[in-house]
């Protein structure tokens, strides 16, 4: 007759491989997830400055204004131009900004850019394109939008790559 052992519970040695197990992949996944933040956060910040760009495009044809959009290597501010007289070509001490204080940007933009919206949405100069330095993130992550090209009639985020940004 055979008799049957009482197997309940756990020996050590079972116990500390399933603890290096754990240990071995939270290392791993918490590289992976720093990665996927730094991706997470330049995307966030190209797609709120669309956003704010195409907010201002139907401003100035809702309200039938121009509006200038200033974008520095920091931050960027969008301004309403209701300075009178009315139709300046560059942005004017009277002119309402959109906010309070500027936005900034925490991977910087590689050059200062400055932009009229007209009444009729177009925008100029044209083309124009906002590229972030993303290089300034120490893990360099590299992110599926990365940069913004404008033209006078269409707004697109697009990936950099070859001296270009390709829409995406």
């Amino acid at each position: 007759m055979v008799q049957m052992k009482n197997d309940r519970g756990l020996t050590l040695v079972e116990l500390v491989i399933a603890v290096s197990i754990v240990t071995i992949l939270v290392v791993v996944l918490g590289y992976e997830f720093t990665g996927w933040v730094g991706r997470f956060n330049i995307e966030g910040q190209v797609k709120q400055l669309y956003a704010d760009m195409t907010s201002a495009r139907i401003r100035a044809l809702q309200r039938n204004r121009l509006h200038f959009v200033e974008i520095g290597t920091s931050s960027y501010q969008i301004y309403e131009d209701t300075a009178s007289p009315f139709g300046g070509t560059v942005h004017s001490v009277g002119d309402t900004a959109l906010w309070t204080a500027a936005k900034p940007l925490k991977y910087p933009a590689n050059a200062a850019v400055n932009m009229v919206i007209d009444t009729r949405g177009l925008i100029a100069p044209d083309p124009a394109l906002v590229r972030f330095n993303v290089s300034a993130d120490p893990d360099k992550p590299d992110a599926d939008i990365d940069c913004i090209n404008l033209t006078s009639i269409r707004i697109t985020m697009g990936k950099w790559a070859g001296g270009t940004c390709v829409a995406k």
